[in-house]
């Protein structure tokens, strides 16, 4: 670096942070994250011996697309074509067992493009298909959601002085429902009914509980 850079930089990491924490060492797979890089570069296949959450682990093939950071949890995560269920999906880094670069090469498609995947696919940290939703929020809530943009799609729909109707298309499943019940109790579903529904059903079982 120029001369006094590298100072420069050292001053600004002392004035510039974050509110996250990260909730995992990610040192020790530095040599995973370093060949699933140099795979998503040079568009070589590799082959995981992976484990995923209440399944024994397994092997399988994967074409790495990028390795990103996710901010629910603070976690590192790649994205991919996965062989056995033949879509693109996310892995944990931290449940790679064990990876192997082959040389075998790979073609990602013409028209991908991460963000605009990210953007549809993935909510809250979860990956899920798109459903457009309907919220209302009141109280100091609604405030916040005058304000603050959770999604590209968000539009406003009817604002008043106690609350504001927000419309967005986000992917659904378990990320966008821990989204709706961290802004209880000031939020309700208006749409779509089987999402309402769902959430009806979680706040119940907690009820029991």
């Amino acid at each position: 670096m120029p001369e006094g850079m590298q100072e420069k930089l050292d001053e600004l990491a002392r004035v510039y942070g974050t509110a996250l924490i990260p909730a995992k060492d990610y040192s020790v797979f530095a040599e995973t994250i370093h060949q699933l890089t140099t795979a998503a570069a040079e568009r070589r296949r590799v082959r995981l011996f992976y484990r995923s959450h209440g399944r024994p682990p397994g092997e399988r093939a994967f074409e790495p697309y990028a390795v990103y950071f996710d901010p629910d949890g603070g976690t590192l995560k790649t994205l991919g074509h996965d062989a056995k269920s033949g879509e693109i999906r996310p892995f944990n880094v931290d449940h790679i067992l064990q990876l192997d670069l082959t040389d075998e090469r790979f073609e990602r498609p013409a028209d991908f493009d991460f963000e605009r995947f990210m953007e549809a696919n993935c909510f809250n940290g979860i990956h899920g298909d798109p459903v457009t939703v309907r919220l209302r929020a009141t109280g100091s809530t609604a405030n916040v959601f005058a304000e603050r943009q959770f999604h590209p799609s968000q539009k406003t729909l009817v604002k008043t002085d106690s609350s504001v109707e927000i419309e967005l298309t986000v992917a659904g499943g378990r990320g966008l429902e821990r989204f709706i019940l961290s802004w209880l109790p000031d939020i309700e579903v208006l749409s779509p009914p089987n999402l309402r529904a769902k959430i009806f059903e979680i706040l119940e079982k907690s009820l029991n509980r």
